[in-house]
């Protein structure tokens, strides 16, 4: 669960759409934002070194 399921009435939709349309603006201006995506796989772990020799790769 986000914080953002938890922060926002889900059962208004009005009040749930007012502050999904705010989102994009919020994270813009943030200095940080994260995301808990779950428990990582395999998959998403040697995806992550690819990721991270890549960057360390590009000029």
């Amino acid at each position: 669960m986000s914080i953002d399921a938890i922060c926002i009435d889900q059962k208004n939709l009005k009040e749930r759409g007012h502050q999904v349309q705010q989102m994009g603006d919020i994270y813009k201006q943030a200095e940080r934002v994260l995301f808990w995506l779950g428990a990582g796989t395999d998959e998403t772990d040697i995806f992550i070194m690819s990721m991270q020799l890549l960057h360390k790769l590009s000029p």
